[in-house]
């Protein structure tokens, strides 16, 4: 080996290593500085779903009179906000009032177990305070249930966060307009392929927004319908439990089951429990496995463990939020990975195999760019 392959190869090398401690230091940095970041990024997906409708706007006001698309979309993210925000308020407040009485229920039905089996029985030949510690569980069950009603009602750090976010899609919504002419100045010549590559990317990820927004809304919907049919308590609760953590590919259609499972358990019998459970499980697999599918389309041709590593990633780094915007901020960049040439092969590692090899199809700008190697 010459003497300049091994120079090359030691460049090669530094600059993998380099690579890796700036990969290393960018994620301690948005850990770090979660207080910040993650309402921007929220922000910026945020303006991303209404900004059809401000351009929309825009090409029928006259330039003095843009301000009010700015206002009209704002307005629409605080209605969404508004209908939000008091939906969870009703339901922790449903299940705050009723959590008492069902873990009353929990520990009677406890206690009637140890009495028709063997167990206390058993207790007693070695001195164990089974029925004490029935009642320990129950009271610090109930001790937790206090401690999320004080988190729910100390609500101004959630305030402040979701005032920072709508701060943040303000300041966005206004400077739109400029996002458009820093390319130009930045590109040149290139700079309408630049932006033509950018909303490709942005209306996959709208796309997915607002499917996953849809079939998550179909699937509280039937559920709801569906323990409401079985007479299951706080059934509009875990309609919208269940909405929320669809959001959650894979992990929250599995964890959304459970709670209403164990009231209709605890609520009536065990094969209600079953019935429940049956129920809620073939909607998720229809929704998820035909419905999904066919609205989706090759929107979400990501690795199934690309995505799961990326909501225990996100969750990692910026908590609830980081899970929910996981798959958004993920197919943002397997799609930008996919246009750029140099950084197609991250694409094809991520996505699908075989048929789905391509995220997105080629766009100008990819024909444009020179090609690597």
């Amino acid at each position: 080996m010459t003497e300049l392959e091994n120079k090359e190869q030691s460049l090669g090398l530094t600059g993998v290593m380099l690579g890796i401690i700036a990969l290393v230091a960018a994620v301690a940095a948005l850990k770090v500085t979660y207080i910040v970041t993650m309402p921007l990024v929220f922000a910026f997906f945020l303006v991303m779903l209404v900004r059809p409708l401000q351009r929309g706007m825009n090409r029928f006001l006259p330039y003095r009179l843009k301000w009010i698309s700015v206002v009209v979309s704002f307005a629409v993210l605080l209605g969404i906000a508004s209908i939000g925000g008091y939906v969870l308020y009703r339901s922790f407040h449903m299940f705050i009032s009723k959590s008492p009485e069902y873990f009353n229920l929990i520990a009677k039905e406890i206690t009637d177990f140890i009495q028709r089996s063997e167990i206390q029985e058993w207790a007693r030949q070695y001195d164990i305070p089974i029925r004490d510690t029935v009642f320990q569980l129950t009271g610090i069950t109930q001790r937790v249930v206090g401690l999320v009603s004080t988190a729910v009602t100390s609500i101004w750090a959630v305030a402040a966060m979701v005032t920072l976010i709508f701060f943040f899609a303000l300041l966005m919504l206004l400077e739109v307009p400029e996002w458009i002419i820093k390319p130009k100045q930045v590109f040149g010549d290139k700079a309408d392929l630049v932006i033509e590559t950018s909303d490709a990317i942005a209306k996959k990820v709208r796309q997915y927004l607002v499917v996953r927004t849809g079939t998550s809304l179909i699937t509280a919907g039937l559920s709801w319908f569906w323990l409401w049919l079985l007479g299951v308590d706080l059934a509009f609760l875990w309609a919208v439990l269940i909405f929320l953590l669809n959001y959650l590919p894979y992990i929250g259609s599995v964890v959304s089951v459970i709670p209403p499972t164990i009231v209709g358990l605890v609520q009536f019998s065990l094969a209600w429990g079953g019935l429940t459970l049956g129920g809620l499980t073939v909607i998720q697999q229809v929704i998820g496995n035909f419905l999904d599918p066919r609205l989706q389309g090759r929107i979400l041709s990501v690795s199934p463990v690309v995505i799961m590593f990326s909501v225990v990633f996100w969750a990692w780094v910026w908590g609830v939020a980081g899970a929910i915007l996981a798959v958004p901020l993920t197919l943002t960049i397997v799609s930008t990975c996919a246009h750029i040439p140099a950084l197609r092969f991250l694409a094809t590692f991520m996505s699908r195999p075989a048929r789905d090899k391509v995220v997105l199809p080629e766009t100008p700008l990819e024909k444009t760019l020179p090609e690597q190697g």
